[in-house]
């Protein structure tokens, strides 16, 4: 159900929260500078919009809400027996603090044009990272992750991390697929869709290097198999599991994680 009329401040506010909302979803897998002033804005915007009562309502009716707050409960419990350097201790708080922040994207997430809007900054930034994927296998672009001698010999990745770069393309890949079995698009657009899953796909498996990329993709596919297609081809979920296990132990002698 719709939230409340708010003034006009807060109304205001509002828009400014669900457009660094926009800006999140495409710096998620271009720009950690990016990302990072995108959340202060949204986390400022958000708490200026005097909507906290409501946004909580609806955050906590959503079935994530429950398992990402005891996952970010279980790291703050650890850190305080930890015996890990405090920097190790920032840096996995860091990393898991981004589980109640989700939170606040489903708030924010409810208007359907907000959803497409994301959706469309997401595929923009995904085109962006796969393309210069594939031209920095041809060309060595500047701004590649070795590049800056942060990368292992062979990583293809740009702008983030291979792990990073494989798990997003993955989720791309899931969200394409989910596009191919929409009835209401058309025979080409569905066939563009397919294509642009096997393009990303293809450059997880093949140009990157690192095992959590595969491993992320294989699941994806094989979830798509098992709910998406037909009982008796389920069967090829199993294999195409199994089949992403053995090829990341194959993997593993030579690659990161």
């Amino acid at each position: 159900s719709p939230l409340p009329t708010a003034p006009r401040f807060q109304q205001i506010m509002g828009q400014v929260a669900a457009w660094a909302l926009v800006a999140l979803v495409f710096a998620g897998p271009t720009s950690r500078a990016l990302f990072n002033v995108s959340a202060l804005v949204l986390l400022a915007s958000w708490l200026l919009s005097g909507r906290l009562v409501q946004h909580w309502a609806v955050a906590r009716s959503n079935p994530i809400a429950l398992p990402a707050l005891l996952l970010f409960g279980v790291i703050l419990v650890g850190m305080t027996y930890s015996e890990a350097d405090w920097r190790d201790k920032w840096e996995h708080f860091r990393v898991y603090s981004k589980l109640p922040f989700l939170l606040l994207l489903v708030a924010l997430l409810q208007e359907q044009k907000w959803q497409e809007r994301c959706w469309v900054a997401f595929v923009a930034a995904m085109a962006v990272v796969v393309g210069a994927t594939y031209l920095n296998v041809a060309l060595g672009l500047p701004w590649s992750w070795a590049s800056h001698s942060q990368g292992t010999v062979g990583d293809r990745s740009v702008f983030l991390d291979y792990v990073i770069q494989g798990v997003v393309s993955s989720i791309f890949v899931a969200l394409a697929l989910e596009r191919v079995r929409d009835p209401m698009l058309s025979v080409r657009g569905r066939a563009a869709w397919l294509a642009a899953a096997l393009v990303v796909g293809y450059s997880v498996l093949f140009v990157l290097i690192g095992k959590t990329g595969t491993l992320t993709l294989c699941a994806v596919l094989a979830w798509f198999v098992f709910w998406g297609g037909p009982r008796s081809a389920r069967w090829a979920a199993g294999l195409l599991l199994g089949a992403g296990v053995v090829g990341w132990v194959w993997r593993a002698r030579d690659l990161g994680a």
